[in-house]
């Protein structure tokens, strides 16, 4: 971590500290910094915007009816991405929602898409591009889109990574290597099949 995500890390927790001494403004703070990025995550597991959006409303409305019984997090964005994700497994449970799409470990479905201009790779047809690497994400378990989405995406180290999927951090380093694996080998075969139709196009017929 360089010196300027340290000295961010202090500010979070300072303003974490007077938030938990009862500082409106502090709490406000915490509300407008990471409301967006909750809302985001909690929409790659259902499709329900309004659950998603009661979620957080609810999460932020306990942390300010608790604020003196909680502790200083390690990271406010690791516990409050923990703790959206705890109320969203609940509520989606109790509103018996379909879990068809869930893997047997009960992990919540998890839709990782793709927007136009995670530009990954360069080839031409940008929006080709986009449907090979959806199928190619469709590949993976729902847990491994969940931590690359939160490695790639949010940043998260595989140690907050852990900890917000209460996994092990070997547990989580396997998972992310598993997933880059399925998608180099998803994505592979994808453009062996481009390469050698392009050189089969630049191929002269014999006559």
């Amino acid at each position: 971590m360089d010196k300027q995500e340290l000295h961010k890390a202090d500010v979070e927790i300072e303003n974490w500290i007077a938030f938990q001494q009862g500082d409106q403004r502090a709490y406000s703070r915490i509300y407008q910094a990471y409301f967006t990025r909750l809302y985001n995550y909690g929409n790659k597991f259902t499709s329900d915007k309004s659950l998603v959006e009661d979620c957080i409303q609810d999460l932020f409305i306990r942390l300010w009816q608790n604020r003196s019984q909680h502790v200083v997090p390690a990271s406010v964005r690791n516990y409050l991405f923990k703790s959206l994700r705890n109320i969203l497994f609940n509520k989606i449970t109790s509103r018996k929602e379909t879990l068809a799409s869930m893997e047997e470990d009960n992990d919540m479905a998890f839709q990782l898409v793709l927007s136009p201009e995670m530009d990954i790779i360069q080839v031409h047809d940008l929006e080709e591009r986009h449907r090979q690497l959806t199928r190619a994400l469709e590949e993976l378990t729902q847990r491994q889109k969940e931590a690359l989405f939160l490695k790639f995406y949010e940043g998260l180290s595989y140690e907050e990574i852990s900890q917000v999927i209460s996994i092990t951090v070997k547990g989580t380093y396997k998972l992310v290597a598993r997933a880059l694996e399925v998608l180099h080998n998803s994505l592979k075969k994808i453009f062996l099949l481009i390469n050698f139709f392009l050189v089969w196009l630049a191929t002269p017929l014999i006559p």
